[in-house]
């Protein structure tokens, strides 16, 4: 892993780019990585990488076990998140009640 990070630091000094230290996160293995912080020298610079359990990738959480129970259980709060800071327009009786079914799906 380290040698393809170095490789990737390499790569994009190519491009003139680079890799802000302390910018990086993995998700760990089921147990594979013992250390829960990992420290890599590459172009130059001591790279800090954290071990995360879980990790929201696209919308998607992810974690260590790669199942979907995860994920699940955040796209559920997720929804719970936008329903409750949106429920003063989904019980608003001066709405009709088709439009605010409508709003209830598209939120959900």
């Amino acid at each position: 892993m380290k040698h393809i990070f170095q490789r990737l630091v390499e790569e994009l000094a190519v491009l003139r780019l680079e890799i802000k230290p302390g910018n990086i996160e993995i998700v760990g293995n089921s147990g594979f990585l013992e250390s829960k912080v990992m420290h890599w020298a590459a172009g130059g610079v001591d790279h800090c990488v954290t071990v995360k359990d879980t990790m929201n990738i696209l919308g998607v959480a992810v974690n260590e076990d790669g199942s979907d129970i995860r994920a699940i259980d955040h796209r559920i709060s997720q929804a719970w998140i936008h329903f409750m800071a949106r429920r003063g327009v989904f019980l608003n009786q001066q709405i009709p009640l088709k439009l605010r079914w409508n709003r209830i799906r598209e939120t959900i």
